[in-house]
């Protein structure tokens, strides 16, 4: 699938908040998103798994390998339920990495950041709560599966990032149960 074609699929599904399969390089499996907006490199979308939305996920293009609109009754149960009706979406800048991460730190909630390849090597998950962000990479807090926090922000790289994730259950409920990032 050519970039223009997903790039027209995703701005049609973004204008009318349909759920779309996108399959990304680095899964077999594709993901259900509700496509919000994008730019020429990055997009912005919610995740949508059995009618729940949990979080946002900011992905690259480059890793699109296909995407399908559903448009189908999924989407009619979706605006049934009222899901859509009181949305609002975050305001992130998708132009790149560096804005996206200027707007979450300003959010001031903890993410995840994933960095994924397509034969699953070398393959990273990290939580935590951003501390600065620079042109070509951002130092973040970092806490483990215990809740416990590294004294030190990571360096990573934007290179290292293909998806980053914010407000799902999955990190709310953990932040719920951690003690404050050490940012100075």
């Amino acid at each position: 699938m050519t970039k223009k074609k997903i790039m027209q699929l995703i701005s049609e599904a973004a204008s009318d908040l349909k759920v779309a399969n996108v399959f990304m390089v680095y899964n077999e499996n594709y993901y259900n998103l509700i496509l919000l907006k994008a730019s020429e490199k990055l997009f912005l979308a919610i995740n949508e798994d059995d009618f729940i939305f949990d979080g946002f996920r900011i992905s690259r293009f480059r890793d699109v390998k296909e995407l399908r609109i559903k448009d189908d009754k999924c989407d009619d149960i979706i605006r049934s339920e009222g899901l859509l009706d009181d949305f609002t979406a975050p305001e992130i800048n998708v132009e790149n990495w560096q804005t996206v991460f200027e707007d979450l730190k300003e959010l001031g909630n903890n993410i995840m950041i994933r960095y994924e390849t397509p034969e699953g090597k070398d393959d990273d998950i990290t939580l935590g709560k951003i501390d600065r962000v620079c042109k070509n990479w951002l130092y973040l807090y970092v806490f483990d599966a215990d809740g416990i926090w590294e004294e030190e922000p990571y360096r990573i790289p934007y290179t290292e990032v293909t998806s980053v994730t914010f407000e799902s259950r999955y990190i709310n409920i953990f932040t719920k149960y951690i003690s404050e990032a050490p940012i100075a």
